[in-house]
């Protein structure tokens, strides 16, 4: 089937987005997406689910494409919630919870509280909150260090590679330019690795 986008709207009169892809009458497949995707990110599984007979479900999460962002004190109990409420719109009973990276805290909060309903759990490359002595204890100790850069340096560092790409693009000879080495005016030779361009066409 072809996407199928929807919106549900939740108790507290928040919207929720949604995708459906695969067989609609095929057995449902809950996929919570991860930290920077969306319902969008699944498209591409859509044949495949249709040939093994699968609806896949894709929610987005609070703040995330067409759901309205979180209130305050919004936890992994109320994303079950919120899923279960969704699932109940639609007409679904039973099904497979999946999440991937970041998703996958979610998809184990939906089998912590529907229970039997949730017939199976997939996490795919979980990624869970760093909170707690306990929680620091089972990671590598770059693990932190790792997320703390990516979250605080990103930008920074983006910043200089755009500037070291521009200075590289400058470089280089383009259509109509030659390269010729630079007499150097103290010495009467070009320094190494030193290249102007010059046109060549006068």
């Amino acid at each position: 089937m072809e996407m199928s986008d929807g919106i549900a709207r939740l108790p507290d009169g928040r919207r929720l987005g949604y995708a459906r892809y695969g067989d609609p009458d095929g057995r449902p497949l809950v996929v919570c997406h991860g930290d920077a995707q969306s319902r969008l990110g699944y498209r591409w599984m859509d044949g495949a689910a249709a040939r093994h007979h699968v609806l896949l479900i894709c929610p987005e999460r609070p703040g995330y494409g067409k759901s309205d962002p979180a209130r305050v004190g919004y936890s992994f109990a109320g994303s079950a919630g919120d899923l279960e409420t969704l699932l109940e719109q639609l007409g679904v009973g039973d099904f497979t919870a999946a999440g991937v990276s970041a998703g996958g805290g979610f998809a184990l909060a939906a089998a912590a509280a529907m229970g039997e309903r949730v017939l199976k759990t997939v996490v795919v490359s979980g990624l869970f909150p760093f909170t707690g002595a306990a929680a620091r204890r089972e990671v590598a100790w770059y693990a932190p260090v790792a997320f703390w850069a990516v979250r605080h340096l990103t930008r920074p560092l983006g910043a200089l590679l755009s500037v070291a790409v521009r200075r590289s693009w400058r470089a280089i000879p383009h259509s109509g330019q030659t390269c010729s080495k630079t007499p150097s005016r103290r010495r009467g030779k070009a320094p190494p690795g030193r290249w102007q361009t010059s046109s060549a066409m006068r």
